[in-house]
């Protein structure tokens, strides 16, 4: 009997150790992009072509920070790279020049990457031009979070997964000798 309550508790304490690793793993490794305000990254790089003067641009919403990258296969050819409010964006839709919250990069770069903080968790448009006059494939990752949130998570999670287990073995112990003390001894 005294097995199994072990292997219980064993099973009880890998259980927490595993789900602890996994959320912290999703919190502060993978990529995540929200599509509402609940969920967070897991997002792969987008491949995209961009002929001259073309743009993509990525909608994030309710985000504390914005981290964003690029990669272009041609070392000559750089991306312009601008956080836009949705009001700017608006306007450039409907055949305004582009204006800007940031310019996260000028470019000047084939290759760059960054965190921007938006100044509120709205909606924003990251914003990808080929500023060059050559057509350009290029790999293109957004991903957004609230790290703050996601970090208070994860350190609540880990301390509920420590407590439960310290006081899972504290129990399983004072069974333990109790039932040590009450069993006769043989004489």
């Amino acid at each position: 009997m005294n097995k199994l309550k072990k292997s219980h508790l064993l099973f009880i304490f890998a259980s927490c150790i595993a789900l602890t690793s996994l959320i912290g793993q999703i919190a502060l490794g993978a990529s995540v992009e929200p599509t509402d305000k609940y969920s967070y990254r897991l997002n792969m790089a987008a491949s995209i072509s961009l002929a001259p003067g073309e743009v993509y641009v990525k909608t994030i919403s309710d985000a504390e920070q914005v981290d964003w990258s690029f990669n272009t296969n041609n070392q000559n050819v750089g991306l312009r790279v601008l956080a836009v409010s949705p009001a700017a964006y608006s306007n450039y839709l409907d055949g305004d020049p582009i204006s800007y919250v940031a310019e996260l990069s000028n470019g000047d770069y084939y290759a760059d990457y960054g965190i921007w903080y938006p100044p509120n968790t709205g909606t924003w448009h990251i914003y990808f031009e080929n500023v060059d006059s050559s057509t350009v494939t290029a790999t293109i990752d957004v991903s957004s979070s609230k790290p703050f949130t996601i970090l208070i998570i994860v350190v609540v999670i880990v301390v509920i997964a420590v407590v439960s287990t310290v006081i899972g073995i504290v129990i399983w112990k004072k069974k333990s000798k109790r039932k040590k003390n009450q069993s006769p001894s043989p004489e």
